[in-house]
């Protein structure tokens, strides 16, 4: 599932292919790096979280757009076997017993999808918040919500107070007639 950063460095083709000039950078031997036969599987899976993680799905799902993203993602059965392709002459994993070894490979595929998926979900619920509840947002304004209840309750505060102050003097002015 992983390849040591420096086995990493004497495949030439990994270098090319599967380990960018960022990564590159930022690693000095530390990051745990994704082995050439499972890359073909995680462009899959985040190909995945962007289709069922996008900002427009989560608008459109609300509060449950993380539950069902996740149980879409998990369920995809294209997916699995993708995974289960990838893991079939893998030492370790043939080593354990059957049942042992699938509900190792079974732990192992949803803790992969869940870290993923939670990595894809708060970058793009960064984005709906930053667009949807944002200082800048489309319909937002700079008035706080309190200013204009405020604003309001003094409005009717007064007119309620008005009204009973001309109510007192009309009754003034019936005494002084009388």
């Amino acid at each position: 599932m992983r390849i040591l950063h420096k086995d990493a460095l004497m495949d030439t083709s990994y270098m090319l292919n599967c380990y960018s000039r960022r990564m590159q950078m930022i690693n000095h031997g530390g990051l745990a790096l994704i082995s050439p036969k499972y890359f073909e599987f995680a462009k899959y899976l985040t190909t995945a979280c962007d289709v069922e993680l996008s900002e427009g799905i989560i608008c459109k799902r609300g509060n449950n757009s993380l539950k069902l993203g996740v149980k879409m993602i998990q369920n995809n059965q294209s997916l699995r076997e993708q995974f289960d392709l990838c893991h079939d002459g893998d030492k370790i994993l043939l080593s354990s017993s059957t049942l042992k070894q699938q509900e190792h490979v079974n732990k192992i595929y949803e803790m992969m999808v869940a870290k993923t998926v939670h990595s894809r979900f708060s970058f793009e619920i960064g984005k709906v918040r930053e667009n949807k509840f944002g200082h800048y947002a489309k319909g937002s304004c700079t008035d706080s919500l309190r200013a204009n209840l405020k604003h309001s309750f003094a409005n009717a505060q007064m007119k309620k107070d008005g009204e009973a102050v001309q109510a007192k003097m009309k009754k003034i002015k019936l005494q002084k007639t009388k």
